[in-house]
């Protein structure tokens, strides 16, 4: 509803921009600005990273259910997922959308290694993602340039003046999707600078950290010349990398814990992955897709951790559903253990 809404605004050509009442907030859109859709969202990179996480149970669910109605539904909707992905031209949940298909290629060519058609499928697949968006952003964009020409070509030999062409132009114009001259001069979008700023707060506190909430207070206090506060944007409370994020807020020892929780899930799944599957019934590789997705779109936006958002639920709903069924299956086999050991006694 949320993708079938934003492409709504952008037809009817909706915009509005919503201005901070404070330096620390983001200016919000809605509509297509800038060369991206942001549609109903107020931010395109946070409305692409929920339709790859909608896509990729999309994916699971046609998957699971031979239901053709159910089919059908999941199909549409991972057309309008990638359309809004694309035209939200945002390279990290491109790259998100990447490795959550991997993952299902994997589990496919491993679960059906001799089958030379589903390795196919699934190589192709992977293909695909990585240039699908691509491809329909350079189509589209080849489409509104010629539109926008041929428009405004038209108005000028109708009308003898060039007021009214150079409008529609220029309307034309804005809904050509972001064109990759725009990112020359910084392609990370201010993150090289971001994450540099992280680095020179960690040197100062790198045990503990400053605290998620008093990054911008030490920051003001303690180092004035940052990039945080000290560029023509707005004041950056978050490192747009949820490790860096870690290693500002709670220093080496927060970032040396949540790592070690991580590769004990990650040791933990996949020794128990054919017990995992059998319990979830097929949706098992796509929960592993969203985690995968998740972690990628998070090394350059402020996901999983500090945040409470649709996305960074579905991760930990994810990562639950699979613990739960590992730490059952432990317990079913020590109940089995203690009721052989009650009866040997």
């Amino acid at each position: 509803m949320l993708t079938v809404m934003s492409f709504a605004y952008m037809l009817l050509g909706k915009n509005e921009i919503f201005y901070p009442e404070t330096p620390e907030m983001p200016l919000y859109y809605t509509g297509f600005y800038w060369g991206r859709l942001y549609g109903v969202y107020w931010d395109p990179n946070i409305g692409a990273l929920m339709c790859c996480i909608s896509l990729l149970l999309a994916i699971g669910i046609f998957s699971k259910n031979h239901n053709i109605i159910l089919r059908i539904a999941m199909g549409c909707l991972v057309v309008l997922d990638v359309l809004y992905i694309t035209f939200s031209d945002s390279r990290a949940c491109h790259i998100a959308f990447v490795a959550g298909v991997i993952v299902f290629a994997v589990y496919y060519i491993m679960k059906n290694r001799r089958n030379k058609v589903v390795i196919l499928f699934a190589v192709v697949a992977v293909a695909l993602s990585a240039v699908l968006p691509t491809a329909i952003k350079s189509g589209y964009n080849s489409f509104a340039v010629q539109k926008s020409t041929s428009s405004s070509s038209g108005s000028h030999s109708d009308s003898g003046t060039s007021s009214n062409s150079s409008g529609k132009h220029s309307t034309a114009t804005q809904l050509v999707i972001r064109p990759k001259e725009t990112n020359a001069a910084d392609i990370s979008n201010r993150r090289i600078d971001i994450w540099k700023s992280a680095i020179e707060i960690f040197k100062e506190k790198p045990v503990f950290g400053v605290g998620h909430n008093t990054v911008l207070a030490y920051v003001e206090a303690e180092q004035e010349d940052s990039y945080l506060i000290n560029n023509d944007h707005m004041h950056f409370s978050s490192m747009h990398n949820a490790f860096f994020d870690i290693l500002v807020a709670q220093g080496a020892v927060g970032l040396l814990l949540y790592l070690a929780l991580a590769v004990w899930c990650i040791i933990a799944v996949f020794k128990n992955w054919k017990q995992i599957s059998m319990q979830l019934q097929g949706i098992a590789p796509a929960y592993l897709a969203v985690l995968a997705a998740m972690v990628c779109a998070s090394c350059f936006m402020s996901e999983i951790l500090y945040v409470c958002s649709p996305m960074s639920f579905m991760f930990w709903m994810a990562l639950g559903a699979l613990m739960q069924t590992v730490k059952k299956e432990e317990g079913e086999h020590y109940a089995k253990s203690a009721k052989r050991l009650s009866r040997s006694v």
